[in-house]
């Protein structure tokens, strides 16, 4: 028997033409009921995005008029963190998102039924507390917070979390990256690397990169290797050793991801390194940090293998490179006929 699930921390807004969203959750339910009836709307409707298995897949379901959360059905619960991990693992590589961890429910809530626009909010918590005895009336309130999901990221989710679920190696790397980049955010938008990061990286000297190094050391060190071990889970090793690296890139059988493959450094400059290295060079030198000083706590590191902000982006960039190419180009599908409203902004 399918179980349901009613995942926390995104947010489905209601599409409409022109990439728009219609936003109106500040109102009182009745105001908002009153809104679609004005423009001659019918009320939010449920919808499938993806579907992995007979009795496994992804839709996006309303609540209390208009609010849109993803809910996972699955068979049994490994399965349903599954799916989470390949949706998760798709936020995580194409806009940085990274891991919440402060919110009272759990990121997975089981319900029996599912739900619909017509639910109100103590509906809903009468539902989940059913299969989910520890949930209060005030927890609630949590599903009404989170990331809200754009509509050309909604085209993409469905083909990329298609290809990521079964994917059990890049699942893990995706999983390791959003982890490491919770511990450090090294995630930006190229604007904002060369009109005001670099700019401020070459400002500082060697003694504040020491600094900050000294005030977040294990945090650090725990980000490192979190990105190190994404990149051990692609190449599909537990310990990664030097004469091995070439063999396992190979393996990958993936035309771009070879031991010679060019890759260009955007962070390790700063620290003096070439702007051009090769993919098994790279993984080497990362090894030689991760030995040093990340998996085993070096005291007094040298010089060259401090773990700086540098090698920390650098690392997360790769791995995310990494994945991106192990996941393949991702193309667009249109959402369900029904899902984006017919009418402008100039109707709000």
């Amino acid at each position: 028997m399918a179980i349901y699930y009613l995942v926390a921390d995104y947010l489905v807004p209601v599409y409409i033409e022109h990439e728009g969203t219609i936003s109106v959750t500040n109102r009182s339910p009745a105001e908002r009921r009153e809104y679609y009836r004005e423009r001659g709307l019918s009320l939010p409707q449920n919808y499938t995005i993806a579907r992995l298995a007979p009795r496994t897949s992804v839709s996006v379901v309303f609540f209390d008029i208009d609010n849109g959360l993803f809910l996972i059905k699955a068979t049994n619960q490994p399965t349903a963190y599954r799916v989470l991990r390949a949706l998760d693992g798709f936020f995580f590589l194409t806009i940085g998102e990274t891991p919440r961890p402060d919110r009272s429910l759990h990121k997975l809530s089981e319900l029996r039924r599912v739900p619909n626009a017509n639910w109100t909010r103590e509906r809903l918590v009468q539902e989940l507390r059913e299969r989910n005895f520890e949930i209060s009336p005030t927890d609630v309130f949590d599903l009404y917070s989170g990331r809200v999901v754009q509509q050309h990221e909604m085209r993409l989710l469905a083909p990329a979390i298609e290809a990521i679920y079964p994917n059990e190696r890049l699942l893990e790397a995706l999983c390791h990256l959003g982890h490491s980049r919770f511990l450090f955010y090294g995630f930006m938008v190229g604007s904002y690397y060369h009109c005001h990061y670099k700019h401020d990286r070459r400002a500082m000297s060697y003694h504040l990169m020491q600094k900050k190094y000294l005030e977040n050391r294990e945090r650090y060190e725990l980000s490192f290797v979190s990105a190190f071990k994404g990149i051990e889970r692609l190449l599909n090793v537990n310990q990664k050793k030097k004469h091995e690296i070439d063999q396992k890139l190979r393996r990958l059988e993936i035309a771009d991801i070879l031991p010679e493959t060019k890759y260009q450094r955007w962070h390790e400059t700063f620290l003096g390194y070439p702007k051009n290295v090769t993919y098994s060079a790279l993984i080497k030198h990362f090894l030689c940090i991760r030995n040093a000083v990340a998996a085993h706590s070096n005291p007094s590191p040298p010089k060259r293998f401090l773990i700086s902000e540098d090698s920390l982006i650098e690392i997360q960039l790769f791995l995310a490179e990494l994945c991106s190419k192990v996941l393949g180009e991702i193309r667009p599908r249109d959402l369900p006929r029904g899902v984006i409203q017919p009418f402008s902004r100039r109707d709000l």
